[in-house]
């Protein structure tokens, strides 16, 4: 068991950017990455879903919009140096995180990790 650690997560807006990232990744020596398909909602959708229709019409416009997908990356990583390490990585990749429509990047600390050697 692992004491303590990091989950990067990284949503990616625009799909093409998923390889460069995966091979930024690897440079800075992260081994696994998790790709989820995603799909969000603006709350001005959200907040439109709610007062017109019904929880089930928000469920349906996220399962079954022409929205564009994204890709959620998700990464659990043993020390901090490495996060930053790959935030730089990514930046490169995807230009200045800050600026709407690139990607959307955040990390969690994490506490008794079972499942990854040590």
């Amino acid at each position: 068991m692992i004491k303590e650690g990091y989950l990067l997560v990284v949503i990616l807006r625009e799909v093409g950017y998923l390889e460069p990232i995966l091979d930024a990744l690897m440079e800075v020596g992260i081994s696994g990455v998790t790709v989820l398909s995603s799909r969000g909602i603006s709350a001005d959708t959200y907040r439109h879903h709610i007062e017109e229709f019904s929880i089930a019409t928000l469920m349906d416009h996220l399962l079954v919009s022409n929205k564009a997908e994204s890709k959620t990356l998700v990464v659990l990583a043993r020390y901090k140096k490495v996060l930053t390490k790959a935030r730089k990585q990514i930046e490169k990749v995807v230009g200045d995180i800050d600026e709407p429509k690139n990607a959307i990047v955040f990390t969690i600390p994490v506490q008794d990790i079972w499942g990854i050697p040590d």
